[in-house]
């Protein structure tokens, strides 16, 4: 594993804002990695589903690279959640699967709430063009699909939805 930086920068996921309303849209069961050294021992994981989650303020680029090796030998799925450190209105997030032995990142994501209540991971506004693959975030596994809008108001509108389910949990404290 490895030990340098960004380890220390990735494990603020307990208290992450944004972690925090991803967590209770997907009605997922967090805990520590307590079992783990670092940097596994700053994640949050649930068990249930296989899925290691930590936030940073650094780009997600070098922080997917730095988790890749824990994703393999824990074989578990991951998301980084880009937060508090920037003045975007929702985070970008970082989702890598594990299948067969191997990692896949897809990133950059953003929140995505449609009208029904359910939050969905999609590609962001600078994504290539060509990312259409979403993630809805349910409580036991993240599905996969294609984009969850039909026409260019839907995906505005469930964006506008994600930055209020954001800004509203900001104001609770």
């Amino acid at each position: 594993m490895n030990d340098n930086q960004p380890w220390p920068l990735m494990g603020q996921a307990a208290a992450s804002r944004a972690a925090e309303i991803l967590v209770r849209y997907a009605a997922w069961q967090l805990a520590d990695c307590a079992a783990y050294d670092l940097p596994l021992a700053g994640f949050l994981q649930e068990k249930t589903i296989a899925l290691l989650v930590a936030a940073t303020d650094e780009a997600l680029s070098p922080a997917s690279a730095a988790m890749h090796g824990s994703l393999l030998e824990t074989r578990s799925d991951g998301l980084i959640i880009g937060t508090e450190g920037s003045r975007r209105e929702q985070p970008e997030i970082a989702l890598g699967l594990w299948r067969s032995g191997r990692v896949t990142w897809h990133q950059p994501l953003v929140p995505w709430l449609a009208e029904d209540g359910a939050m969905w991971l999609v590609p962001a506004p600078v994504a290539p063009a060509g990312s259409q693959s979403a993630y809805k975030l349910v409580p036991r596994h993240l599905r996969v699909d294609t984009v969850p809008w039909r026409a260019e108001t839907e995906r505005r509108d469930g964006f506008t939805r994600a930055i209020a389910a954001f800004a509203a949990v900001g104001e609770d404290r």
